[in-house]
């Protein structure tokens, strides 16, 4: 397992390298008001994505239990049914964008979600059935695709339209990618309906997807936030594609990899009763999060100076935004494994709290800070108070579930 977690770690700054390259290149290329709109409208996707998200964390934990083919076949019924209501719901929130914002056809947006979504579901089969060594390389192919996708088609379209076609084509790549390395997962045996079996999964994927919707959304909405409550393009451009971009590159290199990798593994040893696993695993993940904390506050000393070498001098000043943001990340890392440990307890209703208790947090918060008049930046301070409060939360029901 340690050995897998590394090599994901290492594959993902790879990835996070090609990806961070690629957004600068963007930076000089695209308007900084245009690039700006357009990741926040690939964040309505992401927010409608969301609904999806409970599969994943749901069918691990019925393979686990050994009884995935039990419920397969309505597994599928049920994510073409979510996807066919998700693409009305995103067709419905680009029609409430202003004409200025609309800068590409609602049809490609829609085609972005509808290939996103059998790109993941595929992703989800993958991580269920635990093919660790296709999983390694999706997020480097994705990568690369985006980025040749793109050179590719620059040269027929606008770089606005090329880039939408781009992320397009790197979804269907992605899923062809899986289907050559992990081919099993398209021809499954059919076996007969256990109807307790789906009740179980369907209340376990329900809890995962508000957990993670819950987890997540306030990320998303931060853009759309800043976009319509403070007006900012400028400031909107500079968090969509700088601080965002680093801070979550960051939190794709060490917590993605904890979080999709530990779950399987923590579930198994809770399913054993083997907790003592549990409580090893957390004590090495600690030592690694104190050291990258003391290795975060000396570079916050140098986020100006590098911010001004590799971006355009319009976006200068993000690094006051990323400064905020970055001594956070060890606690998001801890709080995803703290997450895992509840839903192997078969506790994913402790997992939604404590992303109810981050959410409440991240809007009362911006809610108050601007009625006081502040700035933009009450969105970061909203959302780092959020990630705290998520990690506390999650750390006290993981106390009292080994301690039983």
């Amino acid at each position: 397992m340690k050995s897998i977690i590394s090599k994901s770690i290492l594959l993902t700054i790879f990835v996070t390298a090609i990806n961070f390259g690629f957004k600068i290149y963007l930076s000089y290329h695209i308007s900084k008001d245009k690039l700006g709109i357009f990741y926040t409208l690939l964040d309505l996707v992401s927010i409608v994505a969301l609904f999806f998200t409970g599969y994943k964390d749901s069918m691990i934990k019925v393979y686990s239990e050994k009884k995935f083919f039990e419920v397969y076949r309505y597994i599928v019924r049920n994510y073409l049914a979510v996807s066919i209501a998700s693409v009305l719901v995103l067709l419905l929130l680009y029609n409430l964008q202003n004409n200025q914002n609309k800068i590409f056809s609602v049809y490609l947006l829609l085609l972005f979600f509808i290939a996103t979504q059998i790109s993941n579901f595929y992703s989800y089969l993958n991580v269920a059935y635990k093919n660790y060594n296709s999983m390694l390389y999706e997020k480097s192919i994705k990568a690369l695709s985006l980025v040749l996708s793109f050179v590719i088609l620059s040269k027929y379209f606008d770089n606005l339209n090329a880039l939408i076609v781009a992320y397009i084509l790197q979804m269907f790549i992605h899923t062809i990618y899986i289907y050559i390395t992990s081919p099993n997962i398209f021809f499954m045996p059919e076996n007969f309906v256990n109807i307790d079996t789906y009740k179980k999964f369907m209340k376990n994927y329900l809890l995962a997807t508000v957990t993670s919707f819950l987890g997540s959304i306030s990320i998303y909405m931060s853009a759309i936030i800043m976009l319509y409550f403070f007006n900012s393009s400028d400031i909107l451009s500079e968090y969509q594609v700088v601080v965002k971009s680093i801070f979550f590159a960051l939190v794709a290199i060490f917590a993605h990899p904890v979080a999709s990798y530990t779950f399987p593994e923590v579930s198994r040893f809770i399913s054993e009763n083997r907790y003592y696993e549990v409580t090893r695993m957390e004590k090495v993940l600690q030592k690694y999060l104190l050291l990258m904390f003391l290795l975060i506050l000396v570079g916050l000393f140098f986020t100006k100076t590098v911010i001004g070498l590799i971006f355009p001098v319009s976006y200068q000043n993000s690094y006051k935004l990323l400064n905020l943001m970055l001594p956070f990340l060890p606690f998001i890392i801890y709080t995803s494994f703290l997450v895992n440990i509840l839903k192997g307890f078969d506790r994913f209703d402790l997992a939604l709290w404590v992303r109810v208790i981050g959410n409440i947090t991240f809007f009362i918060i911006i809610a108050l800070l601007y009625l006081f008049g502040l700035d933009e930046k009450s969105i970061i301070y909203s959302l780092d108070i959020s990630f705290l409060l998520m990690f506390f939360s999650a750390l006290y029901f993981k106390g009292r579930l080994l301690s039983k």
